[in-house]
């Protein structure tokens, strides 16, 4: 695949199958997701499988309470695409966000690109970092 999607999840039951119906319905489709679980104790892993069973694309990887940067690293190891996109559980993209990034990073010649993503959550910490 060119992308590999990597997407760290700590219990995110409420919001990981609105990113994933984000994915699927994405103007590119030539990518891979991984899910690196983080020793979730809801249904995050239950809805990424049934997501699996409908597009083998979307895999579950299992990791231990390490962190988000630790679930991320664990998912990029199982990636094989050109590129690699983090996305955090409880964001929301738009239909055109994967096509129009590699656009800009094919156009810029750059190697490596932030972006700045809305958390769909209700989480006091994820409401902080838009005040810093």
């Amino acid at each position: 695949p060119a992308v590999s999607i990597i997407i760290p999840a700590l219990n995110e039951d409420e919001h990981i199958g609105n990113l994933l119906d984000d994915i699927l319905v994405n103007t590119f489709e030539d990518w891979e997701v991984f899910v690196a679980d983080n020793g979730s104790s809801d249904e995050t892993v239950k809805i990424v499988k049934k997501y699996n069973k409908n597009d083998p694309r979307i895999k579950v990887v299992l990791t231990t309470k390490r962190g988000p940067s630790c679930a991320r690293n664990h998912g990029a190891m199982h990636a094989s695409g050109e590129y690699l996109l983090f996305l955090d559980a409880d964001v929301r993209i738009g239909k055109t966000f994967i096509e129009h990034s590699l656009n800009e990073v094919d156009k810029r010649k750059i190697d490596i690109a932030g972006y700045c993503v809305r958390a769909n959550s209700h989480r006091l910490s994820d409401k902080i970092m838009w005040f810093t």
